[in-house]
């Protein structure tokens, strides 16, 4: 499956564009995107990182309208996930993008 890296010209530079199907798929660190499973929010700063990670979160909802937008599926795996998950998440899109052509 053929793929580029880092999209520069796409909206938030995709981490990786699959280029046979309109997908794009997000390697999301659980830190710097507010994992509801494994953030711990810094105890300095607290005001100041809540809104640095809040705008995060918001900043990946705007990416992913215009991604879709344009008609890609968007995908955003976290740094925990498990690989044989995101290997089942990526042919799972892969299917769904093949039907709808």
């Amino acid at each position: 499956m053929k793929y580029t890296t880092n999209s520069r010209h796409l909206p938030g530079s995709p981490d990786f564009v699959l280029r046979e199907h309109p997908i794009v798929i997000f390697v999301d660190g659980c830190f710097w995107h507010g994992c509801p499973r494994c953030y711990v929010a810094p105890k300095r700063n607290a005001s100041w990182w809540a809104d640095k990670i809040a705008g995060n979160v918001a900043r990946d909802k705007r990416k992913d309208r215009k991604l879709r937008a344009l008609s890609y599926s968007v995908l955003h795996v976290r740094e925990h996930d498990d690989l044989k998950r995101v290997e089942r998440r990526i042919k799972s899109s892969i299917n769904r993008m093949s039907k709808k052509r």
